[in-house]
């Protein structure tokens, strides 16, 4: 039941995350970063399907892609893309921009 919950959702969230990028697109390519997070989310919840796919077919090797596919996000997209996306949306002469950057490139 789960795998089908993560790949309904991933389904939605890739779904609006592509019509909200479009827009970011046509209207503000400045808001692009952080109207793409949806559609990275549901690519993040596709990845946590395979996780439950494997487990409920005792498939250890589905498990550990699924498992490192939601890892990726976890611990080094996330990290990196939210400073990215407050950074890129900050004015040029905003002091809190420099701050942002070197989140950015801690994460």
């Amino acid at each position: 039941m789960s795998a089908q919950v993560s790949f309904a959702a991933s389904v939605f969230l890739v779904g609006g995350g592509t019509a909200i990028s479009i827009v970011a697109w046509r209207r503000n390519k400045r808001y692009l970063p952080l109207a793409l997070m949806p559609l990275f989310a549901g690519l993040q919840q596709f990845t946590e399907g395979f996780v439950w796919v494997g487990m409920n077919g005792n498939d250890p090797l589905t498990v550990l892609w699924g498992a490192m596919g939601f890892i990726f996000f976890t611990w080094f997209m996330w990290p990196i893309w939210v400073p990215y996306s407050v950074y890129v949306l900050e004015p040029d002469d905003s002091p809190r921009k420099r701050l942002f950057r070197l989140m950015a490139l801690i994460g």
